[in-house]
């Protein structure tokens, strides 16, 4: 499996954990629109959310957390 790439985004009380990962050994590109529409599905889950996506190679994942980062 390859990398993973997150951030803790602080908002109000409570914080979101956000994290894209690449689920094929090697190398592997998506565009910043593919990026944004996949993490917004996400996002817009009322507890957040995780998916992945074997045909493209990518993990998503969108975790709203109780506290600060």
């Amino acid at each position: 499996m390859g990398a993973t790439k997150g951030a803790c985004v602080p908002l109000h009380s409570i914080h979101y954990n956000f994290s894209i990962s690449n689920l094929k050994a090697g190398a592997n590109t998506m565009t910043k629109e593919v990026c944004m529409h996949f993490m917004e599905v996400e996002i817009l889950c009322e507890r957040g959310g995780m998916d992945s996506y074997g045909n493209m190679g990518w993990r998503f994942l969108a975790s709203p957390e109780n506290g600060k980062c």
